[in-house]
């Protein structure tokens, strides 16, 4: 059985982290990571760490490792996610769509462009709306 890391704090960890955990303007997730580090550094066990926060297990023992792998910095930003990044230069505006070229007189519903540019849906043809825009007008009034 694999033993989960011990986590000794410094009196200016420790400080940081109750200030986070009680703190009124702190994120809950944050919040919660210094829940979980006070906890862990008293050497309760990630299942009952679990339990007593209603966090799974995993959760609980991700941020007690990423803590003691990188101190504060580790539970203080999220991990960056995986997947390739936005191209600013392919970003969408008024004029580099061919939804946005056909007939100007016509007034357009503002979710068509929308779609249009996010790639969602059909594109209004001869006149007729997106079923996307349908949907949503269906849904949302």
């Amino acid at each position: 059985m694999r033993k989960a890391p011990e986590i000794i704090l410094s009196p200016a960890d420790r400080q940081t982290l109750e200030k986070w955990a009680r703190g009124p303007s702190t994120p809950v997730r944050l919040m919660q990571r210094a829940q979980i580090m006070l906890l862990a550094s008293e050497g309760i066990t990630n299942k009952d760490i679990a339990l007593r926060l209603g966090v799974t297990r995993l959760l609980a023992g991700r941020w007690r490792s990423r803590f003691a792998k990188l101190g504060l910095s580790g539970i203080e930003k999220d991990a960056p996610r995986g997947g390739a990044q936005a191209d600013p230069a392919q970003s969408c505006r008024a004029g580099d769509h061919p939804a946005h070229d056909r007939d100007e007189t016509r007034q357009r519903h503002p979710l068509d462009l929308a779609y249009a540019c996010a790639g969602v849906g059909r594109q209004p043809v001869d006149g007729y709306p997106s079923m996307a825009r349908q949907r949503t007008e269906t849904a949302f009034g």
